[in-house]
């Protein structure tokens, strides 16, 4: 055993009669690490580097070496970007895309600056309204823009603030709480009590 944990996993191991894997290689080992923080593989030099370190410190050093790296930043923000739509175009009446790299830029420094989480979201959500806001902090508010837009001239303005506004909570609770809120935007659990009382339609799967 290595770390307390593996003593769990150890356990339920021998409850089903098997053994644990043999230790992989220094080179396999560093393979793993470097894809799974950077998303890269490690390169020659990296390799012969991590044989020629003393035992007990290679792997802590290819930690430090890869969390120091630029390409971390750009490795964790990838799941994020995914999680507030970066990539995705303006969805009502055509697929542009929104240009708005800057955010992007702003996600990847802050996983490379280990910017605190309450500070990630206060930014995000709200950075344009920070007192004397930076530049980054108002970049980071562009969070608010990444929902569906249309700049269709018929549009009815009133209408789409509603959807823009429905929109973003959705993506703020998908997000930060990991919760769909979606049902939100046209009941709330009381009319959800109520309907089941009083329809014999209402079925169990009905309520988002």
């Amino acid at each position: 055993m290595k770390t307390p944990i593996d003593a769990f996993i150890l356990a339920q191991l021998e409850a089903k009669n098997l053994k644990p894997s043999p230790d992989a290689d220094r080179a396999t080992l560093l393979r793993r690490l470097s894809l799974d923080l950077i998303g890269l593989p490690p390169t020659w030099d990296e390799v012969q580097a991590a044989l020629k370190a003393p035992a007990d410190k290679w792997y802590e050093q290819a930690i430090d070496r890869l969390l120091a790296s630029p390409h971390y930043g750009e490795r964790m923000a990838v799941q994020w970007l995914d999680l507030v739509r970066y990539a995705d175009t303006v969805g009502y009446h055509g697929d542009q895309n929104q240009r708005i790299f800057p955010y992007r830029d702003y996600v990847i420094n802050a996983f490379n600056n280990n910017m605190p989480f309450d500070q990630f979201t206060r930014e995000q959500l709200a950075g344009d309204l920070i007192p004397n806001a930076t530049v980054d902090q108002r970049v980071a508010s562009g969070f608010n823009r990444l929902n569906m837009m249309t700049r269709e001239g018929g549009a009815q303005p009133a209408e789409y603030l509603v959807k823009y506004a429905a929109d973003r909570v959705r993506t703020v609770a998908g997000t930060w709480l990991g919760s769909t809120v979606g049902c939100a935007e046209c009941h709330d659990h009381s009319t959800i009590r109520s309907a089941r009382k009083t329809s014999t339609h209402w079925g169990p799967t009905s309520a988002t």
